[in-house]
């Protein structure tokens, strides 16, 4: 099984909606597609290197060497070869369980984990094994060390397994390899596998939430993050980008500020459910929204807790000697910052980014409104939100990014369904296809049990745009 590629799409005449929409369909439900011949005609014959039980192995910095672990008597050691995987060479020999080698930049050190029973401490060592010496304090289970671009950090997270299965709360650092001097730049919650960008000015990691779900972060190189801040600036920008493209397919600059689609192409897409580029702008529209929101709730998680500084960037001036501070937050518009404030008092909140992922791309963006209450006990089975409180989680799109005349609309007697304006029609086939095995007897659109002349009709064009993609 592999999942598709760019090379496996047949460009269409829309240019590359069909293959983005394709595309997001795959990243969205982890779609993958069978090949039948492809044991057969291999893309690269895999040549193997070593013939014992080996993990965790790492290349140099000059492409010619690798540093990897074998388990010798029980135990990990740390071998380094080279890249064709001859010449060999055990480099340590001891008692410890050695875990993660990896090769500074300058390629003048290795860094690994060393465990032994009561401790997890990562050690420095020359890359034929001499002059080793333990890095990290002894009070810190520490796993994971990436090196910066220059050598002269590692960064480095607790272990957040001490009493598996269950995960425990852990911190990041940074320690100077020359001073040993010690800074914790993210805190709060399970964060795991920091590594530094290439410039090391910004640092990924994971962060766990409850028992499965896991996000990667990026923060600032000393842990702060005016996230919210930048993608709210980056949306801005572009705002009205599916009024920019519609008005751009029939002729018009797409430089120039339009506030709705023409009448042509919001039929074509909506009436006509055409899979043209506001099929992709309109997904890209809402997935921006997603990322806005779930920052902004990451930032009531963090305030709540009393770690703004995780959130917010801050900014400080001296004036007549004294030191004023304030915080990015402050410069976004006050209807959005509102908006968190109400949403933080609801009990639910922190549920609202995984609602709304579900609301979206799993169940279209609509409501059957006579099956309302089915809906929402749909709706809570899937995201953890109760019933009662499904409306506060739709109420919030509209409380950060206010729309004159709101976000959803009621097609009213004649189809009974409720959307959020300018969705993707593809994920709105989704939606229809979850609803005809949720609802239906024999699993026939005819058969779920809603009114209105056309909400059967629209839910099978919303179906069959869907599988048009997807067999384009």
């Amino acid at each position: 099984m592999r999942r598709y590629c760019f090379a496996q799409l047949r460009i269409s005449p829309i240019g590359l909606a069909k293959p983005f929409l394709i595309l997001a369909f795959v990243s969205t439900f982890g779609i993958v597609a069978s090949t039948v011949h492809a044991a057969a005609n291999p893309l690269s014959i895999p040549i193997q290197l070593t013939h014992s039980l080996n993990y965790a192995t790492a290349a140099a910095p000059d492409g010619k060497r690798l540093v990897t672990i074998s388990v010798i008597a029980n135990r990990g050691q740390i071998f380094v070869m080279n890249v064709d995987g001859s010449n060999p060479v055990q480099i340590t020999h001891d008692l410890v369980d050695y875990d993660d080698p990896q090769w500074s930049p300058d390629g003048k050190k290795i860094i690994a984990t060393a465990v032994t029973k009561d401790q997890e401490r990562i050690c420095i060592m020359n890359p034929d094994g001499s002059g080793m010496q333990t890095l990290t304090p002894p009070d810190i289970r520490a796993i994971h060390g990436s090196w910066s671009s220059d050598s002269k950090l590692v960064i480095f997270c607790a272990d957040d397994d001490v009493q598996p299965p269950k995960k425990n709360d852990t911190k990041i650092y940074t320690i100077d390899v020359e001073t040993k001097a010690l800074k914790t730049v993210i805190s709060g919650g399970v964060n795991t596998y920091p590594s530094f960008s290439p410039d090391t000015k910004k640092i990924a990691f994971r962060k766990i939430f409850g028992d499965m779900n896991s996000e990667v972060f990026v923060a600032n190189n000393d842990g702060t993050n005016s996230r919210v801040e930048e993608l709210y600036r980056t949306f801005q920008k572009f705002p009205n980008i599916s009024a920019k493209c519609a008005n751009e397919s029939i002729g018009q600059s797409f430089d120039a500020e339009y506030e709705a689609l023409p009448k042509e192409i919001y039929e074509e897409t909506y009436y006509q459910c055409r899979l043209n580029d506001v099929a992709v702008s309109s997904f890209i529209e809402h997935r921006a929204r997603l990322a806005i929101l779930k920052n902004a709730i990451d930032y009531i998680l963090y305030r709540n807790a009393g770690d703004e500084s995780k959130t917010l960037a801050i900014e400080s001036i001296k004036v007549l000697g004294k030191n004023l501070q304030w915080s990015h937050m402050n410069f976004l518009p006050k209807a959005f910052r509102d908006g968190l404030d109400e949403i933080a008092k609801e009990p639910y909140f922190h549920r609202y980014p995984v609602f709304w992922q579900w609301f979206l791309w799993f169940f279209g963006g609509f409501i059957l409104t006579d099956l309302r209450d089915k809906e929402y006990e749909l709706f809570a089975r899937y995201t953890g939100v109760p019933p009662n409180e499904i409306p506060n989680a739709l109420a919030a799109y509209e409380k950060l990014f206010p729309m004159p005349s709101g976000w959803f609309m009621d097609l009213g007697a004649r189809s009974k369904t409720e959307q959020i304006k300018m969705m993707s029609v593809p994920f709105m086939g989704v939606g229809a296809n979850v609803r005809r095995l949720a609802y239906a007897e024999s699993n026939d659109f005819e058969k779920i049990p809603t009114g209105g002349q056309f909400t059967i009709k629209d839910l099978k064009t919303w179906n069959n745009t869907t599988v048009e993609l997807l067999r384009s």
